[in-house]
């Protein structure tokens, strides 16, 4: 091998390897572009039709986006199942939230900030989904859903 390929491949290799890192990518899937889930995701939330799905928003601090953590960053919807998932705060009384899932997901909730909110999703368009959350006056993170 060349000396002079010996620095571009290092480079191209410590680069690949900080990517590893990443929380998200964007794949292509069923022809329009889809942001994947990491391996680095915290453990998915399984919900099946009959049976409580919850997320839990915790503050950790007064502002800023990540001042806002969630029990789940995943949630997995199984094909055939329709399921309402519940959003509601650890400790933050006087705290409220808006739910908004990415257009095309059809998952249905409220527009407007309440303390807790409930989403239903009709898992009606099988891929993965982004959405957010929004605390009233804090910030905003966006996780996944996964209508398989």
């Amino acid at each position: 091998m060349r000396a002079g390929l010996l620095l571009p491949i290092a480079a191209a290799g410590l680069l690949l390897s900080g990517c590893m890192h990443m929380h998200h990518s964007r794949v292509s899937h069923g022809g329009a572009m889809r942001t994947a889930v990491s391996l680095n995701a915290k453990k998915p939330q399984h919900c099946v039709a009959g049976r409580p799905c919850d997320v839990t928003v915790t503050l950790t601090c007064a502002t800023g986006d990540a001042c806002i953590e969630l029990s789940h960053d995943v949630i997995v919807i199984q094909r055939g199942n329709r399921a309402d998932i519940d959003f509601s705060f650890n400790d933050a009384p006087q705290a409220k939230m808006r739910i908004a899932f990415e257009q095309g997901s059809n998952v249905r909730c409220p527009g407007e900030f309440l303390p807790r909110v409930r989403c239903d999703d009709r898992n009606g368009a099988d891929g993965i989904w982004k959405f957010i959350v929004e605390v009233e006056s804090v910030g905003k993170v966006d996780p996944f859903i996964v209508n398989d």
